[in-house]
């Protein structure tokens, strides 16, 4: 495997993880610093692993392409939570009743 697939699959979500709960517990925008976070992975990171020879860019694909990625995995995964947190709320609602 590509090295850098895993550590799109391992590296990149325990980072957001982190990100976002630092975020939220130090009363912080999470879709400011993990828009940061994205334009690191895209613009910094990678870059240097292509430059190493440990990532390849596919045809018709750029970094500006990757940060869009990391911003739709980062979007969805934001909004994931919200919905399960909003869930959360509503059963707590109802056992309280």
């Amino acid at each position: 495997m590509p090295l850098s697939f895993v550590l799109d699959v391992s590296l990149v979500p325990v980072v957001y993880m982190l990100v976002y709960q630092w975020t939220v517990n130090n009363h912080k925008s999470p879709y400011l610093y993990l828009t940061l976070l994205s334009a690191v992975f895209a613009f910094i990171f990678k870059p240097i692993l292509s430059w190493l020879d440990l990532f390849k860019l596919y045809e018709g694909v750029n970094f500006v392409t990757l940060f869009c990625g990391y911003l739709v995995l980062m979007l969805v995964s934001i909004w994931i939570t919200a919905f399960f947190l909003h869930l959360q709320r509503s059963v707590s609602k109802r056992t309280e009743i």
